[in-house]
């Protein structure tokens, strides 16, 4: 529903007579999930649908089981889960959030101007019992086992007398169904709650508390009825604590579940630091009080009241300063508790661990197996480089020192030519090296220009003898 649906749906509400419980039940989504459509039509049908939808959950439904189930079955579920709601919320008839008294208090409140009682709560009642959604109290508080065990043998004779008729599907819907029941679905989910807040505190002393110190840390706003019942639930249904008479223990992981003389001890030290830190807070109000008594006496100059708040402050100082030193002692003995417990934890570790290391060492069989063991590895490892040797040995054989000549030799051709560069660099910067260096390259030129030109003188005169040669042989010839 929008904004403006909204406002109209709650202008309708607070035109009808209602209680608490009515208006919690009205609001729930239960009741208004039918108007999901288009929003105009929500608009100009919203008075017809709240009022149908209500008309239908508080008729007399019971017929619909057989003419109509999956109208029977929806208003039954709507009905379960707005009561499951209520009573969570602290909306029921009593102060209880675990447990719901059906009564005809809880039909009056129910009851409207507009569709009256709700004339089918109490087959809703039986259908949560027999669904074992609900329970009795005095049931569950006395059930040994788990409410969620279940055998084989209890489900066959549950079968057998289904078959023969004596027991079945049947519900009586005659009337209301008077009495107190547990409601496990909210139990469950304050167990859930409280289990994830212990999970946080892994120490012992911060696991065990007096009833009155668990109620009023983990479950303030529980009535004594609900905090036996969410009790019960943690030790048989979801078993992480275990309680006897006045304390409370959460388990840790393969403790077992009893109550010791030290529980019992850490839990009354507990609770006493609780109640001496609250009268520490007592008192010192009280002596901010009777300074503020005296201060106002002093100014209005009202000796007999003045003394008299000084004096209350001074026996209040005194109070307070020996419930100072009674909690400090008090906080030593629990942290030597705590250094003990972590000691016993450290030990049992520590145990752990040696037979974890005692299995280890068996299972490698001493030192002598270990021995036996690098004695074969170091045979496998000769065997192997013996066989790499042999192969080795019949490929192509290579002389070491012949490859060690050869490069010695191209190093030292590398160095005397380095040497040679170097001399040569040297030379050049000297300035009658360098004049002497020009004249030799003079000469050499000069000298390749004369050879020149004598190939040249000699290539002609051959090729004179040849003219002439030639003419010779031609002048024979013609004679």
């Amino acid at each position: 529903m929008d904004e403006a649906l909204y406002s109209t749906y709650l202008s309708l509400r607070s035109s009808i007579d209602m209680s608490e419980l009515l208006a919690f039940v009205l609001e729930h989504e239960q009741f208004r999930k039918c108007v999901s459509r288009k929003t105009e039509q929500i608009r100009q049908m919203l008075t017809t649908l709240i009022r149908a939808r209500l008309s239908s959950l508080y008729s007399d439904f019971r017929n619909l089981k057989t003419t109509n189930p999956n109208g029977y079955h929806a208003n039954v579920t709507a009905w379960k889960t707005i009561l499951s709601a209520a009573i969570a919320a602290g909306k029921g008839p009593d102060s209880n959030k675990l447990v719901l008294t059906a009564n005809d208090d809880l039909v009056s409140s129910l009851q409207t101007r507009e569709c009256g009682r709700p004339l089918a709560l109490g087959v809703v009642i039986t259908e949560a019992v027999h669904s074992k959604e609900i329970w009795s109290l005095d049931a569950f508080l006395a059930r040994q086992e788990s409410i969620y065990a279940w055998s084989y043998v209890g489900a066959a004779l549950n079968w057998g007398l289904v078959k023969v008729g004596v027991r079945g599907q049947r519900v009586d819907t005659r009337g209301m169904l008077h009495g107190r029941f547990v409601v496990v679905k909210n139990v469950e989910e304050v167990a859930k709650h409280i289990t994830a807040t212990i999970a946080t505190r892994p120490s012992l002393i911060d696991r065990i508390f007096t009833t009155d110190l668990f109620a009023s840390e983990l479950a303030p706003t529980l009535s004594a009825t609900d905090l036996k019942v969410l009790l019960r639930h943690l030790s048989r249904d979801n078993p992480v604590c275990a309680y006897s008479g006045n304390t409370i223990k959460f388990l840790a992981p393969g403790e077992p579940a009893t109550i010791t003389e030290t529980d019992t001890t850490i839990a009354h030290l507990r609770s006493l630091l609780l109640s001496m830190s609250i009268r520490i807070t007592q008192l010192s109000t009280d002596i901010a009080l009777c300074t503020a008594r005296a201060q106002a006496a002093v100014a209005s100059k009202n000796r007999s009241v003045a003394l008299g708040a000084l004096k209350s402050r001074k026996t209040a100082e005194g109070v307070l300063a020996t419930q100072l030193r009674t909690r400090g002692q008090v906080e030593e003995v629990m942290m030597s508790i705590q250094t003990a417990a972590d000691n016993i934890e450290l030990m049992k570790i520590l145990d752990r661990s040696s037979k974890v290391l005692k299995g280890l060492n068996k299972e490698i069989g001493g030192a002598e197996r270990v021995d036996s063991v690098l004695d074969k590895l170091r045979e496998e490892t000769e065997t192997v480089e013996e066989v790499n040797r042999v192969i080795a040995e019949g490929g192509v054989v290579i002389d070491e020192e012949v490859v060690e000549d050869e490069l010695e030799a191209m190093l030292m051709e590398v160095k005397d030519a380095e040497r040679e560069e170097k001399v040569r660099k040297e030379l050049d910067e000297i300035p009658a090296v360098r004049e002497s260096k020009k004249h030799a390259d003079l000469e050499r030129q000069l000298s390749d220009s004369l050879k020149g030109m004598n190939l040249g003188e000699k290539e002609e005169g051959k090729e004179k003898k040849k003219e002439e040669g030639m003419a010779e042989k031609k002048m024979v010839h013609a004679s």
